[in-house]
Parts: C-alpha cells; structure tokens; sequence
C-alpha cells in the first residue's frame, strides 16, 4: 500500500470513528449509535452548505443528518480532493454508519459527480453553492442591484474564473482559491492579469498561464471579451467557470446604496427553495432518497 492510500485509510477510519462519536454524543446517546438504518449521514464542505442543505423547505427525507466536517474532522476542511478520497475508500465497507454516509460537495472546475456508479458523492452543475443559488432563482437579488451592475458583476467574476482555472489546469503550485477579487486589479471592468497576478509567488509565470487562456487574454493582460460583447451574449461556460464567493463579493459591491450586505449567508436566507428542483443535484439526491417523495 502507498503512503498516500495508507494516510487516506488511515483517514478513512479515523472519520468513521469520530462520526460514531459525533452521532452518539450529539443525538442518540452511546448505546445508540450504530442504531437505525434510516438514518443518512451526509458530509458537506461548510458552515454554509450545512445551513442550506438542512434548512426546513428542502423536503429531506426524515433521519437526515447534515454533518460539516469541521464539526467532527478538523483536519480535513476545506480539503476537498481528501474528503472524495474517503468516501471512495470507504464505499464498500458494511459498517453501518458508512453504509449510511453520503457526501455533497462543491463541483469548481471538475466534471460532475458522481462520475463514477458511486453516486454517495454528488455536485452540481454549476460552480458552487452560491452559482447555483443565483443561477436557479436571481430574483433573491434582483433588487438589491440594477441589471446593468449585476452584469458588470458577472463579467469582472468571469475574468477572475478564466485565471483561476488557467492556474488549475497548469497544476501551478499555488492554490488557485487564494486568488481573491480585487477591484483594484480592473481598469474599469476589465481585468489586468498582470495585476491579479503581481502579488502571486514568482514561481507562477504570466507566459504559462496565456498558454491556457491565450484565447481569452490580449498581450498586455487585458481580457479580450469586452463587457457588451459578455452582456449580449454570456458564456455558456458561465455558471461553472464563476467562483460563487467572487460573484457575491463584486455585487455587494456594486448593490444599490443602504442596502444590507449581500454574501453567502444571505442568498441562502432569501433563497426560493423550490427552485432547487430545478437544479442538477435535486434530482441526485431524490435518486438516493435523500429528499422525500413526492
């Protein structure tokens, strides 16, 4: 066995245990924890994720236990590629908590899950959380912010997306996630790479990363795509390629004056749920009985 397949056993394990102490402790008692084979225990990256899988309209199927891996896992926040890792580690175990064990994570710039027949791993189409919030129901936000600021919003978030993605794609060893909008990387709307990329590690190079988004990008680092050639036709790659907390950030930026502020939070507390149905994860987690029947 490899070191890394041995860690991520290893891990493997370690999780099952601390959700067994988890269930027990919080909701059963000790003498119950392996108990009730209903009762799904379903993984999720975040605080955020937690609040809006949990809430009361999502039509859960009784015993659904939305877990967020801080709560029982320190180690492996944020640490998404790990949490895949374990749950394909784990799937063929007939322990009853892992039998039980599901995981909902966001999609970024992979291809849908499940990829595979282990459908206990599933995402959405879009970006994440938040794209797929506004992506379903965008009169949450609709007003909050004009038309032509929430587009402006959407090609500034769109231009950070193509360089983030570029960086992923070249396996640069800076993590990608810590590039963070800036309004002082944009002349106007459009964004200068080199810019963005000023304060990054020398190690990642301007030249590398046009090799992947040199059909996007101009020689002196601005975006090719002007904001009316984005507003009269948006990409269709939109919705995935956008980072979620990028977006929501540009439009409370951009978001009509007095206005509460607008993040993840609250999107999901001004969501329509039953636009959910209209997502790709919707019909995921009615195939394995996440949500009730209807």
């Amino acid at each position: 066995m490899s070191r890394w397949n041995e860690e991520i056993n290893n891990q493997s394990q370690e999780l099952i245990r601390e959700i067994k102490r988890w269930h027990a402790r919080v909701l059963l008692g000790a003498d119950h924890a392996e108990q009730d084979p209903s009762i799904k225990h379903i993984l999720v990256e975040g605080k955020n994720d937690k609040k809006f899988y949990d809430n009361p309209q999502m039509n859960n199927a009784s015993g659904n236990l939305y877990i967020c891996v801080d709560d029982v896992f320190c180690s492996l926040s944020n640490n998404k590629d790990a949490l895949k890792q374990i749950i394909t580690t784990i799937y063929f175990q007939t322990d009853s908590i892992v039998k039980s064990l599901y995981c909902i994570i966001d999609r970024d710039f992979d291809k849908e899950f499940p990829q595979t027949n282990n459908n206990r791993i599933m995402s959405n189409d879009t970006h994440d959380l938040e794209t797929m919030i506004l992506n379903t129901d965008i009169s949450c936000i609709k007003s909050k912010i004009s038309q032509e600021n929430f587009i402006k919003a959407c090609y500034m978030a769109y231009q950070i997306g193509i360089i983030k993605y570029g960086i992923k794609q070249l396996k640069c060893r800076i993590e990608y996630g810590s590039i963070r909008p800036n309004l002082g990387c944009f002349e106007n709307e459009v964004l200068n790479i080199n810019k963005l990329l000023s304060g990054m590690p020398k190690r990642v190079v301007f030249g590398d990363i046009e090799k992947i988004i040199k059909q996007y990008v101009k020689p002196n680092g601005q975006f090719k795509c002007s904001l009316q050639q984005f507003a009269s036709h948006m990409p269709a790659d939109f919705w995935w390629i956008a980072n979620g907390h990028d977006l929501t950030y540009l439009i409370d930026n951009f978001k009509e004056p007095n206005c509460e502020r607008i993040d993840s939070k609250y999107l999901i507390e001004n969501y329509d749920f039953s636009k959910f149905k209209d997502t790709a994860l919707y019909l995921k987690m009615k195939a394995v009985e996440l949500l009730q029947k209807t």
